[in-house]
């Protein structure tokens, strides 16, 4: 296929990997169509000027020139890029991170052409885990062995939100499905892929816990229970029980009107993981519910050792309700 691209792109955003992953495609494609690339930092305005005359020369070259932190570079460079005609070659101004509200950005994005102007935004944190999934599930359908959503879930859990990481699990998950004749990513090729998908969703689900949100407890919970082979009820016990306890401690320390660096002491933890970590939740609960939720808790052990019939759906019942009481 032809390499086409038009005399002046805009790149930037926050989105780093899909930023820098775009233009990797866009210099991979015009070196393959038989194009020149350079790159620049802005700075060398000089450079990058000559390197725009010199493709329009005697030999007629086709040219892609990239620049890096283009909210430096000369403006009237790319007032002369846009006003020639049929121009052999296409600058590339890239910019890491939102659109700068003043430089020479703001004013090239008022003369290149809106669909010139390609921004790769990270969304807000509380979108961030639907963001990831739908790149999962993206990057699947690319790789022509699509998931479920709840197998992409899974792997943002398990792996992170890191888009980069995400592209490569994806890719090690396709090319296992491929090589057992699979057209579709499973749990099992999963497995086999990532290793930590076993534990996917357990930090979360005690995230979840902590600052009482129910909605994605009730979420972390059912992926816990669906990527787990075996009851998970005994192990996620330990889980939950290891963080309510610390929570429980410093909840009744703070009760009792101790500061915070006096309650790292009688703990014996650092006093901004006490500040960050443990005293949010603790606040949250109170010692009262913090009590009850650990009674639950010790109950559901009992539970799976007294060899109860269902215990996860007690256990999952009784989180949420603990969680849902005021």
């Amino acid at each position: 296929m032809t390499f086409k691209a038009p005399p002046v792109v805009m790149i930037s955003g926050s989105e780093a990997f899909l930023r820098d992953r775009h233009v990797r495609r866009a210099r991979l494609s015009a070196s393959a169509s038989g194009w020149d690339v350079e790159e620049f930092h802005s700075k060398k305005n000089r450079a990058i000027s000559q390197s725009l005359i010199s493709a329009s020369g005697f030999f007629k070259t086709k040219r892609l020139v990239v620049v890096k932190e283009a909210n430096k570079i000369d403006v009237a460079i790319v007032k002369k890029q846009l006003a020639r005609k049929k121009s052999l070659t296409s600058l590339v101004l890239v910019h890491n991170g939102e659109p700068p509200k003043k430089g020479s950005f703001v004013e090239l994005a008022k003369l290149v052409p809106q669909r010139c102007q390609i921004h790769f935004a990270s969304p807000k944190p509380w979108e961030r885990e639907d963001f990831a999934v739908e790149f999962v599930r993206g990057e699947a359908e690319r790789s022509k062995t699509p998931l479920d959503d709840r197998l992409a879930r899974a792997l943002v859990s398990s792996a992170g939100d890191d888009l980069g990481i995400l592209s490569w699990e994806v890719r090690k998950a396709s090319m296992l499905a491929k090589s057992r004749g699979l057209d579709e990513i499973t749990v099992e090729v999963l497995k086999g892929t990532a290793s930590k998908l076993s534990e996917a969703g357990t930090r979360q689900a005690v995230d979840a816990l902590a600052c009482r949100n129910v909605p994605r407890l009730v979420r972390m919970l059912g992926l816990i229970r669906s990527t787990h082979g075996s009851d998970p009820t005994m192990k996620m016990v330990g889980f939950f029980t290891y963080s309510v306890l610390q929570w429980m401690q410093v909840a009744a320390l703070l009760e009792q009107g101790k500061n915070l660096k006096e309650v790292a002491n009688l703990v014996r933890l650092h006093e901004y993981r006490i500040k960050t970590q443990i005293a949010p939740p603790a606040r949250k609960w109170g010692y009262k519910a913090l009590f009850s939720l650990y009674r639950h808790l010790v109950k559901s052990r009992q539970n799976v050792l007294h060899g109860a019939l269902d215990p996860w759906t007690a256990f999952e019942a009784g989180l949420i309700q603990e969680a849902s009481t005021p």
